[in-house]
């Protein structure tokens, strides 16, 4: 922790500008306290780490969730100065007695709480976090540590744990949405992950943009960004789900191999499951399971039976596919920071890149016809042939 007080009634923030031998000369003459537990804490000014307050061994803190490391304490302070020299004002490390939260900084005229999470916390805890500010009209923004960022080799696909994606932002004005915002204190820059499209529980693709923090501002506009070339994305994505398709037969993700158990029983080579399933669209984040497990359920549960020409309405197939992907072991996200989406978003998503294929044709706003049967390939080749096509490279 980087705020405490002095015996003498000195609020001490170590993010401000102190000189050592001034902080020797107050620890000589003070104790120092917590000012969530009141509890007697150290002042530690050695050369290895960052000058911080610690707590006394076994002490209990409400305010103290966490251990934090020199990298956390650095970017701490850092972004302290960064909001500082903008004109803001920032509390470092605030405690709300009420929603038991000690944010590492807020501001009070815009109600905004930084999370500076360097570490993994368990997603009920970060929910629980959230919704508490959200109760409390404060908007909590996580800005991830940088070293949490961990991308493919040579590709434009990057691994994230759930706790990133429980930090996705949302805006529907930004065509860049859902992005993520990091931080490394060691380069002292951002890095904005955005234009984010999962393909799995854990992989996703997506840009990056890199801006040394004493050029941003906050706050973060994210249209002032230049558009990815989608071109280079979408070969990404081909191989990837050519790759997937290659290497079905040892996945052992438990709704993968219920994918394949359904496939074989309806006499479906399983790697070659449908051109159509594995497409990317904007709400895929409403899934933990990979989107060609969940799309391939509804084309082949759904869809697949239906007479060409049929039509149906969306909400009775929703309906339908929400009840079947218990039997597929599909897993979804229910709690996610987009007020203004829900899993539905992603099926009707869904459908409309199947009217881009040719396979449905929308009627009006809720009704949709089926024009053309599923394409079951024979070969990779194919598939990337055909999904290229789709693409329109």
């Amino acid at each position: 922790m980087l705020l405490a007080t002095s015996s003498s009634g000195q609020c001490i923030n170590l993010a401000e500008d102190w000189k050592k031998p001034d902080l020797e000369r107050i620890r000589t003459l003070n104790t120092f306290q917590c000012p969530v537990c009141n509890g007697n804490v150290t002042l530690k000014l050695g050369t290895k780490r960052i000058w911080h307050f610690s707590h006394q061994k076994d002490a209990l803190c409400a305010g103290e969730t966490e251990p934090e490391s020199t990298y956390h304490l650095l970017g701490k302070k850092q972004l302290y100065h960064w909001l500082s020299i903008q004109n803001f004002t920032p509390e470092m490390e605030r405690y709300f007695p009420l929603l038991k939260q000690r944010p590492d900084l807020f501001l009070p005229n815009l109600s905004t709480a930084f999370e500076f999470q360097c570490s993994t916390i368990p997603t009920q805890v970060f929910t629980k976090r959230t919704r508490s500010y959200r109760k409390a009209n404060i908007d909590p923004l996580w800005i991830l540590g940088a070293k949490r960022l961990s991308r493919s080799k040579n590709s434009h696909f990057y691994r994230l744990d759930e706790l990133a994606f429980q930090s996705l932002r949302f805006s529907d004005d930004c065509d860049f949405s859902p992005y993520l915002i990091y931080f490394c204190p060691l380069t002292s820059s951002f890095t904005l992950l955005h234009s984010i499209i999962p393909y799995s529980s854990r992989t996703v693709l997506a840009a990056t943009h890199s801006i040394p923090l004493k050029h941003t501002h906050f706050p973060f506009y994210m249209n002032e960004l230049e558009l990815p070339l989608l071109k280079n994305y979408y070969n990404d994505w081909i191989e990837k789900i050519i790759t997937t398709r290659l290497y079905l037969h040892v996945n052992k993700d438990p709704a993968v191999v219920m994918m394949k158990k359904h496939l074989l029983n309806k006499g479906v080579q399983f790697n070659l499951f449908p051109i159509e399933a594995g497409i990317p669209s904007k709400h895929l984040f409403w899934f933990h399971s990979p989107a060609y497990v969940w799309q391939t359920c509804f084309l082949m549960e759904i869809l697949q039976p239906l007479p060409i020409g049929t039509s149906f309405q969306f909400r009775e197939v929703f309906r339908t596919f929400i009840s079947l992907i218990k039997s597929y072991r599909i897993k979804t996200r229910s709690t996610l920071p987009d007020k203004n989406s829900h899993i539905s978003f992603a099926l009707m998503d869904y459908l409309q890149c199947l009217c881009r294929f040719g396979i449905l044709k929308r009627i009006d706003v809720n009704h949709f016809s089926k024009e053309r049967g599923l394409h079951f390939p024979e070969s990779m080749t194919e598939v990337r042939q055909r999904m290229k096509e789709y693409f329109k490279m």
